[in-house]
């Protein structure tokens, strides 16, 4: 699961930014970036909620119950989604309960990090978390619009990975995997196939879709 992988690799960074300007970089539609700002708010919530909760068993002296502690997590997780009015379907909830798990044993891991329970780590676990839904959410949307191939779009900066530079605007079936590095992505931030960390922490990268056959409705329209 990324989310283990994403606090390793973002331990002591400081580069967090408002919402607004790190999806207002993305490419991205307004709405797109509306729901991406509205989705992180609301995990950066619950995050914030969560390390609370761990910190306060931590000064009274408290056992924290992993498990319990990873449900309450994934139950928050799942309420986000439906307060979001994002379709429940069961790669999303299968996801946040990895989700839950992951952050729970990383918290424990790093005990004694103090970026653990820091509003840096909300704020990139909340960024990662809306990419990671809505990126799942437009594919099976344009799934089920008939769209039928699809465009990987890097930010083309120097920040752009050179595993995604290296498919940047490769146009391919909708239905089919990228091969991103040694990792399999259906499109940005996808777990389907259990990829690298390396290729899905703190992505940037979009989907463009094409090809998009008309409903049998609109061809007698």
């Amino acid at each position: 699961m990324a989310v283990l992988r994403l606090d390793e690799l973002n331990i002591n960074s400081r580069r967090s930014l408002p919402f607004e300007v790190f999806f207002g970089e993305m490419e991205l539609t307004e709405e797109q970036k509306r729901n991406r700002i509205r989705a992180a708010e609301l995990f950066d919530e619950m995050m914030l909620a969560l390390m609370y909760d761990i910190d306060l068993h931590r000064e009274m002296s408290i056992p924290i119950d992993a498990a319990a502690m990873a449900d309450q997590l994934y139950q928050s997780y799942l309420e986000q989604l439906t307060a979001l009015s994002v379709v429940l379907d069961l790669y999303l909830i299968g996801y946040a309960q990895k989700f839950a798990e992951s952050v729970i044993e990383t918290t424990e891991k790093y005990a004694n990090d103090p970026w653990f329970l820091s509003e840096d780590r909300a704020v990139m676990i909340a960024e990662n978390e809306a990419n990671a839904v809505y990126g799942h959410e437009e594919f099976e949307d344009a799934i089920r619009e008939g769209y039928t191939t699809k465009i990987w779009v890097t930010m083309k900066d120097k920040r752009v990975r050179e595993t995604h530079r290296e498919v940047d605007e490769h146009e391919i079936p909708i239905d089919e995997p990228f091969a991103v590095g040694g990792s399999l992505l259906l499109y940005p931030k996808d777990e389907t196939y259990d990829p690298d960390p390396e290729e899905t922490v703190n992505c940037r990268c979009t989907i463009r879709f094409g090809g998009r056959m008309a409903s049998p409705l609109e061809e007698t329209a």
